[in-house]
């Protein structure tokens, strides 16, 4: 049976969008286990299991497995943490990315602590949701020798009962921080070493001798001693979107109810920061084009949309075999 000259293009489009996202693929993935110094998945019968090979596994209370965006998740219910003691004290230097899909389902009239490096008053670094924006906001930053400010940005909206990929980067001049595969604007530039600090690092709680813990799961919690390129961002948010989507449309968001009545002040510890004035231009911080994907317009047809994507899951799932033998039979 002949092949018409339309399709025969629609192929060939197909084929070469498949060796470049293989290919560079393939490329990322590796690149994304270079520096890791701490990574957990949470799909182990030991939810603080640390995957890196560094063992720096934590200690796990009050946190129970969920549904995550990939595999398994750990679910906070206000009560508990993870606390990992192998951080304490440890050099954080002049580079670090932290990597982690959230998603807040309750508590949202408090403050609530994501991830953070040492205890309150002395933290290293720090992601952490607020009260504002309807329990949204969420802020964060790193401590360095030249600017023990912790805050680099805050309320940026990250809606609760939705999961969203949170990652901070941190190059030793200055911070970038992405939230759900897009860059969002930092004023601030820090510049030096990260400051080095006794306490763990904690997961779920801003402090585990403190109130300020989460309400919700945590999933895919990466941390580098080096700085991710934006195209390794970008895997790393493709690698858990499809979940996430997944999780959502199966569990209707619920009722929110009424916020928790506000503190009629904020916890002296932890004054509120005024914005900053510097625009991420006059910082140098630019932001990018958002990562392309893969859409019917890119192929001429749904079909051939769809047939790409599931190639490339086969290929990265080490079915090669069965991606060649397609592209054989569609050749002909």
């Amino acid at each position: 049976m002949k092949t018409s000259i339309s399709s025969r293009s629609c192929n060939r489009r197909m084929v070469l969008w498949l060796l470049l996202a293989v290919l560079g693929g393939r490329g990322v993935q590796a690149d994304l286990n270079e520096d890791m110094i701490a990574y957990y998945s949470f799909d182990h019968e030991n939810i603080g299991e640390d995957e890196s090979g560094w063992n720096r596994n934590g200690i796990v209370q009050g946190v129970f497995p969920a549904a995550g965006v990939v595999g398994q998740a750990a679910e906070f219910n206000g009560d508990g943490a993870i606390q990992v003691d192998a951080f304490a004290n440890y050099d954080w230097r002049s580079n670090l990315t932290v990597s982690l899909w959230f998603v807040r389902t309750g508590s949202w009239g408090n403050y609530a602590g994501l991830i953070s490096a040492g205890l309150q008053p002395n933290l290293s670094w720090e992601l952490r949701l607020g009260r504002e924006m309807a329990g949204g906001a969420l802020g964060g930053g790193v401590a360095t020798y030249n600017d023990t400010k912790l805050w680099d940005f805050q309320n940026i909206n990250a809606p609760p009962d939705y999961w969203h990929h949170a990652v901070m980067l941190y190059d030793g001049a200055s911070l970038r921080f992405f939230l759900d595969g897009a860059e969002q604007p930092v004023g601030r530039r820090d510049g030096y070493k990260i400051v080095r600090t006794s306490g763990p690092l904690v997961m779920g709680g801003w402090d585990p001798h403190l109130s300020q813990r989460f309400v919700g799961r945590l999933d895919e919690v990466r941390i580098y001693s080096r700085v991710l390129a934006k195209e390794e961002v970008d895997a790393l948010y493709q690698q858990g979107a499809a979940g996430a989507r997944a999780e959502v449309s199966a569990a209707p968001p619920p009722s929110r109810g009424a916020l928790a009545p506000e503190p009629e002040a904020e916890l002296p510890s932890r004054p509120p920061l005024a914005p900053d004035s510097v625009e991420p231009e006059a910082a140098g911080l630019n932001k990018p084009a958002p990562w392309p994907a893969p859409t019917p317009a890119t192929f001429g047809n749904t079909e051939a949309c769809s047939r790409c994507q599931r190639w490339v899951g086969l290929w990265r799932a080490g079915r090669k075999q069965d991606v060649i033998n397609e592209l054989n039979a569609l050749a002909k």
